[in-house]
C-alpha cells in the first residue's frame, strides 16, 4: 500500500518551500506509523509471522513528493488481505481510519 503527498504553491520560495516540504515528510512519516501498527495489529495470524514481517518505508521524490509504503514481506500479505477466511481487511482498515489526518497533519505543522 503506498500513500503520496504531492503539493505545488504559487509561491516560489525557498523558505515557503522547504516548511511545507517538511510538514509533508513529518507528516507522512507519522501516519505511516501509525497505519503500520493497526496493520500488524489487524493482521489474521496462526504463527504470526505475517505480522512480524509488516514495514513501512518513507522517502522523497524532490522537494514536491513524499511516499509512505506498508508492505508484508511474508509472501501471503495480500491473500490474508483479500482471500482469508474472516476476510479481515486489516490493509483497507488501517487505511481508512488514518487517511484523514494526512491534510490536517501538514496543515497543523504550517501554523
Amino acid at each position: 500500500m503506498k500513500i503520496t503527498s504531492k503539493w505545488t504553491t504559487n509561491l516560489r520560495t525557498k523558505e515557503v518551500e522547504n516548511a511545507v516540504n517538511n510538514a509533508s515528510k513529518a507528516t507522512v512519516k507519522d501516519v505511516v506509523i501509525l497505519i503500520t501498527r493497526d496493520v500488524k495489529a489487524g493482521s489474521p495470524y496462526l504463527t504470526g509471522n505475517n505480522s512480524r514481517s509488516i514495514r513501512f518505508k518513507v522517502e522523497s521524490y524532490g522537494i514536491l513528493e513524499t511516499e509512505g509504503q506498508v508492505f508484508s514481506s511474508s509472501g501471503y500479505g495480500g491473500w490474508l488481505e483479500l482471500y482469508h477466511k474472516s476476510r479481515s481487511g486489516y490493509f483497507r482498515k488501517a487505511l481508512e481510519a488514518h487517511m484523514g489526518k494526512l491534510p490536517s497533519g501538514i496543515k497543523a505543522r504550517l501554523k
